[in-house]
């Protein structure tokens, strides 16, 4: 990503992503409400609870309660959804339930009321939710097993291991480029150097490809891993590029949001989403990825935390802080934070450093 003065600031601008469901999308499950056009504007009752953004922890009963305006023509009945998926009917005027999310998502879940007169549609309304985490995330050690040289030119945005060679990919205008390098030495064996208009991100590698994606420019480059030549190119939309890994069966991409998004390897269409919470609130900046044993390993970018996914539910599991690793000088240097993460999956070493570091440190987690 960009340095903080430009890229903090645009960050401070960012409106929270409301649209993430299950299903991928509010839109998308909505549709399971009615084959019928829009409901009208028109109020004919008010939802009390749940407020607009009220919190809960992931699990408990959200209250759900609706009165009818004594003013207006009424209604018969009424149908409520929660992520457009159907969950009772009522005539009731007032109305009242306590709605168990043990199985909802976490992040902003939506509340959908559709009020029905004469077997019209005559009203709606919506508020949504926000579910934290249920469980408090591990504190994670580790210990220092070896140090090696890094690149200072190299603005960390990738970084990928396998049979000592690193695979990493750096950032900045005019700078950004992939490289395979020695791990022992940091020599470069092969690299290539983006266009100067491209700000290179996150790394990844799946089968005998590598895919490396972009900042703002919302492409991706596919390379031969051999050869280093550009094979193919993908595309995503309405989206920053930071981190992405491979689980063995998708691609899962970073934004800098909570969220991470899931892509098939095929196509790069994107399959599903989450959102990353912890028992305080959304886990944002999330950065550099790295997928193992069933966990996503994430760089919070501006922070010497590394956070511990599960990817089926994004919960976080568990912190990591490496703020002793950060060289002498550079922990007030906001372009020269911590990023990188690769595994070495032969002793389950981890390989981390930072943007611009002069070193990089495995380590064994426990």
């Amino acid at each position: 990503m960009n340095s903080i003065s430009l890229k903090t600031l645009l960050f401070l601008c960012l409106i929270p992503v409301l649209s993430c469901t299950n299903n991928g999308s509010y839109k998308k499950g909505a549709e399971k409400e009615t084959g019928n056009a829009p409901a009208p504007a028109k109020k004919v009752f008010d939802i009390d609870a749940p407020m607009n953004s009220a919190r809960f922890g992931l699990g408990v009963d959200v209250p759900v309660k609706i009165k009818a305006r004594a003013e207006g023509e009424g209604y018969d009945s009424l149908q409520l959804f929660v992520n457009g998926t159907y969950i009772t009917s009522t005539r009731d005027k007032e109305f009242a339930l306590q709605w168990n999310s043990k199985k909802a998502q976490l992040g902003r879940n939506y509340l959908r009321v559709l009020a029905w007169k004469g077997g019209k549609n005559n009203g709606s309304g919506n508020s949504s939710f926000i579910l934290f985490s249920d469980i408090v995330p591990k504190i994670l050690n580790f210990k220092l097993i070896k140090t090696y040289p890094h690149d200072t030119h190299a603005y960390t945005q990738g970084l990928y291991y396998e049979n000592g060679i690193l695979y990493e990919s750096t950032g900045q205008y005019g700078e950004s480029s992939l490289r395979k390098e020695v791990l022992n030495t940091g020599e470069v064996l092969q690299s290539v150097n983006l266009p100067k208009d491209i700000f290179g991100e996150g790394l990844a590698v799946y089968g005998n490809d590598l895919i490396q994606i972009t900042w703002k420019s919302q492409v991706g480059f596919i390379y031969d891993k051999k050869t280093f030549q550009q094979i193919n190119k993908v595309y995503y939309q309405d989206k920053e590029g930071w981190g992405i890994t491979y689980n063995g069966k998708e691609l899962i991409m970073s934004d800098g949001t909570e969220e991470l998004s899931f892509y098939d390897t095929q196509y790069f269409t994107e399959q599903h989403a989450v959102q990353v919470y912890d028992n305080t609130g959304p886990v944002n900046y999330l950065n550099e990825l790295e997928y193992i044993k069933g966990e996503v390993y994430a760089n919070i970018y501006g922070q010497t935390r590394i956070a511990v996914i599960d990817p089926a539910t994004g919960k976080v599991k568990a912190y990591l802080d490496l703020a002793s690793l950060v060289p002498d000088g550079y922990q007030n240097d906001n372009d020269r934070v911590l990023n990188g993460i690769a595994w070495n999956p032969a002793n389950g070493h981890l390989y981390v450093t930072g943007k611009y570091w002069p070193s990089l440190f495995e380590i064994a987690v426990y």
